[in-house]
């Protein structure tokens, strides 16, 4: 009810943006919401609240790349799927796991695959070189909790400040604060360790 009453207040230009990204996404937070949740109900609960979330943030979502986009909706599904797993654990003394992989969508076939980076360099030595880097950052990201990982996205990769991915995060500035020092000691470790494995 209140994503139709958020709608119904929008320009129809941010309307249309809405409904794309509700075209574009919403099947899959629908799916990723009921593999975990496992309750048509609280699936469709899960992708109302995210895209209420959505609209909160829309001119975050207007100004954003394809890839920063489909990012910043998984974090937003999966965040919200976990709240509600929460509350489901609490009632029914159950908690289901949450899927943490990154996805971009295809836009040929549609469907999602693992998110890469694109690397435009013509020189292949440059090329080697930048994947073995990527391939070590990307290995010490996956190694940081989802927490963790969450804040580095929204802030580092989707250019949000502490106090928007807070917001978004549904948790206090402190709390992105805190989880953005530890990430980010623990990639220096993890990859002060590696360099010294590749040396």
């Amino acid at each position: 009810m209140l994503f139709y009453i958020m709608m119904s207040a929008l320009t129809d230009q941010d309307r249309a943006f809405v409904e794309k990204l509700y075209s574009d996404y919403g099947n899959y937070m629908y799916k990723t919401a009921y593999d975990v949740l496992k309750n048509r109900e609280d699936a469709e609960d899960a992708v109302n609240d995210a895209m209420c979330k959505i609209i909160k943030f829309l001119a975050k979502f207007e100004k954003s790349a394809n890839e920063t986009v489909c990012n910043m909706v998984i974090i937003c599904i999966r965040n919200i799927i976990k709240n509600k797993a929460i509350d489901n654990y609490n009632k029914n003394k159950k908690l289901f796991g949450v899927r943490s992989d990154y996805y971009v969508k295809d836009d040929d076939t549609g469907k999602y695959t693992e998110r890469e980076f694109a690397d435009k360099s013509v020189d292949i030595e440059e090329i080697i070189i930048k994947k073995e880097e990527r391939d070590i950052i990307e290995k010490a990201l996956l190694e940081l909790s989802e927490e963790m990982q969450d804040a580095v996205n929204l802030v580092y990769m989707c250019g949000y400040s502490s106090v928007e991915a807070a917001e978004f995060l549904g948790i206090s500035d402190s709390a992105v604060r805190v989880r953005l020092y530890n990430a980010r000691n623990k990639l220096r470790k993890i990859l002060d360790k590696e360099m010294m494995i590749n040396e």
